[in-house]
């Protein structure tokens, strides 16, 4: 006995048959982040071999910036200085996948928490890295970071209080810091792309 299947019908079979395959395979969230919910709570970069933990890095200071403002009664700019040109994580892909187990004690404050993570592109300059935080000028002030050195990023729950953060594009080669929008570059962790 033949029997004639129509072409909605074929169309139908397909849709259901590619649910069900996309349904078997492992999302992506949770591969990216497999092993993650197993450490401890801390931050982390995902390397070839396993997740390694990144320390915290803090500000050294500050540094005003001038030019021709000071002549002209304009407020100064603010650069905020991190020690070395370069960070000690220096990653060869250009967009590193980061992993976040918070601490169940962390209390979830406004600017600072795991929504509010930013990477921002530092200056690198000989002896010292900058984060642009303030600006001055004739007509307005900037006050916080500087929004053309903030890259888009994907936060990624993975599981309880387990996240991922990557980059939306591939990064250009130079020093970052990953910091909190409320924090305003105090402190974050630190890499650059070599």
């Amino acid at each position: 006995m033949k029997m004639e299947i129509s072409w909605g019908s074929k169309m139908v079979l397909l849709l259901m048959s590619a649910t069900l395959a996309a349904q078997q395979q492992p999302s992506p969230a949770v591969s990216v982040g497999a092993g993650l919910e197993s450490l401890p709570h801390g931050f982390y970069y995902q390397s070839a071999q396993a997740w390694k933990k990144l320390e915290v890095t803090s500000s050294s200071g500050f540094r005003t910036t001038h030019g021709a403002s000071v002549l002209a009664g304009v407020p100064p700019g603010l650069v905020r200085l991190y020690d070395g040109s370069e960070a000690p994580n220096q990653f060869e892909i250009f967009r590193p996948v980061f992993g976040i187990r918070v601490d169940a004690s962390r209390p979830d404050t406004p600017g600072l928490n795991v929504r509010d993570l930013l990477i921002v592109r530092m200056v690198k300059k000989k002896g010292h890295r900058g984060l642009d935080v303030m600006q001055g000028g004739f007509a307005s002030e900037r006050v916080g970071l500087n929004s053309k050195d903030i890259v888009e990023v994907t936060l990624t729950t993975v599981a309880d209080r387990t996240f991922t953060l990557t980059p939306k594009s591939d990064l250009a080669r130079g020093e970052y810091v990953i910091t909190f929008r409320g924090a305003n570059g105090t402190a974050g962790y630190d890499f650059g792309i070599e």
